[in-house]
């Protein structure tokens, strides 16, 4: 995650964000489909346990199109990502191919987001992700809230 492009990051997190559930929606994909504006996404990094760095802002602009096929696209500052999702209980998977975005060629990724809320308007999205390089324990969360 420290080793991350932050624009690929951002662009994961769009993704992840634009797709929470409950555990007690009847068809939480039902409630997914369409256009979400992301309105605000916070970012935590860990080293060893200890917080190194939080990014919270408010975000204009960018959003996550999600389709009734289980495909969709997000745009994170005029940047275009396709990716495929699945929804099970409370977990949103999203899949990013491997893709050229703007030039650059990105690898193929799968991420959990677990839904906190999701409604026909309102949509929060959370996940905690860790890798350990050289012995050392990055971690980093992130919570993303979209509006329809």
């Amino acid at each position: 995650m420290k080793h991350t492009p932050k624009f690929l990051l951002l662009a994961v997190a769009v993704i992840g964000i634009t797709a929470c559930s409950k555990k007690n929606d009847a068809k939480p994909s039902s409630n997914i489909v369409g256009k979400w504006n992301e309105i605000s996404d916070t970012t935590k990094n860990y080293t060893n346990g200890t917080l190194t760095e939080t990014d919270a802002e408010p975000v204009t602009g960018d959003y996550a199109q999600f389709n009734s096929d289980g495909s969709g696209t997000t745009s994170a500052g005029g940047s275009i990502t396709k990716f495929n999702y699945t929804i099970s209980g409370s977990t949103l998977t999203i899949k990013v191919p491997a893709q050229t975005i703007d030039g650059v060629n990105v690898e193929a990724t799968s991420e959990n987001y677990a839904i906190k809320t999701l409604t026909s308007s309102q949509m929060y999205l959370f996940s905690d992700d860790s890798e350990t390089d050289a012995g050392i324990v990055y971690r980093m969360t992130e919570a993303t809230h979209f509006t329809k």
